[in-house]
């Protein structure tokens, strides 16, 4: 995925859902990684309880804090029940993320040890709450097609934004412009 979403933003924080952490179940630990500026469905729905869950409450135990676990000792940490995947062609949105979903920094070190340093790289740790975002002004890197000023923003394969509405594409806003020569696009996100 090339795409990304730049600093240049403009929204309410009435805007952003908190509530789901990214579906990382498909991918591989250890090299997860999820752009920001992705566009996501609900996997699993929001539940206030559920009884079949060891912790209830919407919570899960999403695995030790440490790389052993000592006898009797038990370290473990919280993550949201609640799951996003990205869409696809033909999909509806609920939003786009605004951080990046990933387990490991630049070095390859594992940011579950320094969370100080995920939350300075935009970043959340899988099974923690992805900020999802319904509506703004966006700048975007790397948009599919040809965006026009005024032109409909639809949503493209693996969560990208696109300029056609090939198919089943489901509108996601409007492009307030062109790219530009850094391939950036400004995108007014309608969800």
């Amino acid at each position: 995925m090339a795409y990304s979403l730049r600093p240049f933003r403009d929204y309410s924080e009435h805007d952003v859902l908190n509530l789901f952490a990214y579906d990382t179940s498909a991918l591989t630990a250890g090299s997860i990684s999820v752009t920001k500026g992705t566009l996501v469905k609900i996997g699993t729905g929001w539940k206030n309880y559920d009884s079949s869950a060891e912790l209830g409450g919407g919570l899960e135990f999403i695995g030790s804090a440490g790389t052993l676990d000592p006898t009797n000792v038990t370290s473990q940490r919280y993550g949201v029940v609640a799951k996003v995947i990205e869409t696809t062609t033909g999909e509806t949105p609920l939003g786009m993320t605004l951080y990046d979903v990933k387990d490991a920094d630049e070095n390859g070190e594992l940011l579950k040890y320094n969370p100080r340093k995920a939350a300075e790289m935009q970043a959340v740790i899988p099974g923690q709450a992805v900020p999802v975002v319904t509506r703004g002004i966006f700048l975007v890197k790397d948009v599919a097609g040809t965006p026009a000023a005024g032109g409909t923003a639809y949503a493209g394969v693996s969560g990208q934004i696109s300029a056609s509405s090939a198919g089943s594409a489901v509108a996601v806003g409007k492009f307030l412009g062109a790219k530009d020569n850094n391939n950036d696009t400004l995108v007014k996100l309608e969800l």
